[in-house]
């Protein structure tokens, strides 16, 4: 089954990024963008993993959530990777307890090494993907491109890790939780 693992979002936190995200929604119809109930800052990709290797990860996402506290996070500017030209992704930048949030991620990369999994290539850098441009999209859509409204400053707390199944389908992935891990530390 194809997996990651991630932190969610309260429902009004994502009620406020499609709002502030409409208009360029209906404008830029070649762009695939993320679904209301999608959104959610990944963790770790893990991609195809065995049924038996799913009980690994989730013994070493209960370790490593007794030790780590929940935290809070606020929403920031919109971006795009890469930073110039066209995008190839559209998010909402996080701001807040990145020293939390990073370390936990770090632990779960240092934790999941151990039993098998590779290591992420690239810097973690926690956001909410938003968009992504089709792979033969003729349209190259830049940042100023888009029509946005200011969702910089919602506060939310996170105080649980969710390690989902991701289901390709050709409507779109639908992602569902096979464990959910409460933080626990402090």
């Amino acid at each position: 089954m194809r997996c990651f693992i991630a932190v969610d979002i309260p429902e009004m936190v994502k009620k406020e990024v499609m709002r502030a995200t409409e208009r360029a929604r209906k404008s830029h119809r070649d762009l695939k963008w993320v679904e209301e109930e999608n959104l959610h800052i990944t963790l770790k990709f893990l991609g195809e993993v065995e049924r038996e290797k799913i009980e690994k990860v989730k013994r070493v996402l209960d370790m490593i959530t007794r030790a780590e506290a929940p935290f809070n996070l606020t929403t920031s500017e919109f971006g795009t990777f890469p930073k110039r030209g066209a995008l190839r992704v559209f998010w909402l930048g996080i701001e807040g307890d990145l020293d939390e949030i990073k370390k936990l991620q770090e632990r779960i990369e240092k934790e999941l090494l151990k039993i098998g999994f590779d290591r992420e290539d690239r810097e973690f850098t926690p956001h909410l993907t938003l968009a992504r441009a089709k792979r033969y999209s003729r349209e190259r859509v830049t940042l100023d491109d888009l029509d946005l409204d200011e969702v910089k400053g919602k506060s939310f707390r996170i105080n649980e890790v969710v390690l989902y199944e991701s289901i390709l389908r050709p409507e779109g992935p639908l992602y569902k939780k096979i464990s959910v891990f409460k933080l626990r530390g402090r």
